[in-house]
């Protein structure tokens, strides 16, 4: 996997690994003791150690893609498979991600940041994520100025594989002519792979480091606007949904624009929006 450059997976992998040999305390295991009794102690083992629903199912899935890696290469039987019985979507709970609302985004637009500069790259790269339909900054980082042709910026999602063309609206245009004067030593449109012909580690190491920084920035940011929900780089994409909805474009359309496969992807993002649909609707019950 890292060969390939999907360091994302390779490091998932990893850690579970990791994982599993501090639970086995570094024994030898057989993929015939892998079997419900086990991923039940395991999981144990993992809650003992502050472990979440999230965390615990990256874990599962990991070991389970690995059984279905070797019962399609002939490595084992299927009727060894653990899990027919123990059910990974039981980890369903996950942080609630609030977006932000049109009034919410505009407030941060409006952000004088003239005393903290240190600043201003994050309000740009989160205002670039929400007018390009939510651009996973995985895919911000790699933009060069190659992909922008006739006014359409045009990449490949690192996630899906999909492709997209975005038309580039006012709001991004003012952020790609700061950067094009601002200019690097590289082809890279924002200024965060700082050199050419990185490896995918060290990509990914970079990665890593800006987005935590990134972060930090945008808590930094909702404390000067006073929003306050937490704000992520990935409520960006979450909140760029949600302002269409709250524009009264179809589902249909902002699941295409977002690329999701069906519309339930679509619906979960957008699932805030209709809890306050709903309660602004019994709310006229008090007129």
């Amino acid at each position: 996997m890292k060969m390939s450059g999907r360091m994302g997976n390779a490091r998932m992998y990893y850690d579970t690994l990791n994982s599993i040999m501090r639970f086995q305390r570094n024994r030898h295991l057989t993929f015939k003791e892998i079997n419900y009794t086990y991923l039940e102690k395991y999981e144990i083992f993992l809650r003992s150690r502050g472990g979440t629903d999230g965390g615990i199912s990256i874990r599962m899935r990991g070991i389970r893609a690995l059984f279905n890696f070797a019962i399609k290469r002939d490595i084992i039987n299927e009727s060894i498979y653990p899990f027919k019985l123990y059910k990974v979507s039981k980890f369903k709970s996950k942080a609630v991600k609030r977006a932000l609302t049109l009034e919410e985004v505009n407030s941060i637009i409006a952000l004088n940041l003239s005393d903290y500069q240190h600043l201003i790259h994050f309000k740009n790269y989160f205002l670039f994520s929400f007018y390009t339909r939510g651009m996973n900054f995985a895919d911000m980082i790699n933009l060069r100025w190659e992909n922008i042709i006739d006014g359409r910026i045009y990449y490949s999602r690192s996630k899906t594989k999909g492709n997209f063309q975005i038309k580039i609206i006012q709001p991004v245009k003012e952020i790609l002519d700061f950067y094009k004067v601002y200019s690097s030593k590289t082809d890279y449109i924002f200024p965060i792979l700082l050199k050419e012909n990185l490896t995918p580690s060290q990509i990914e190491n970079r990665k890593n480091k800006v987005l935590k920084q990134f972060n930090y920035a945008l808590k930094e940011i909702g404390e000067l606007t006073n929003i306050q929900k937490s704000i992520t780089t990935y409520v960006a994409r979450h909140s760029f949904a949600t302002c269409l909805k709250q524009k009264g474009i179809s589902t249909d359309v902002i699941s295409e624009s977002l690329g999701h496969q069906n519309l339930a992807i679509t619906q979960a993002y957008l699932k805030d929006f209709s809890n306050s649909v709903l309660d602004e609707a019994t709310e006229v019950l008090l007129l």
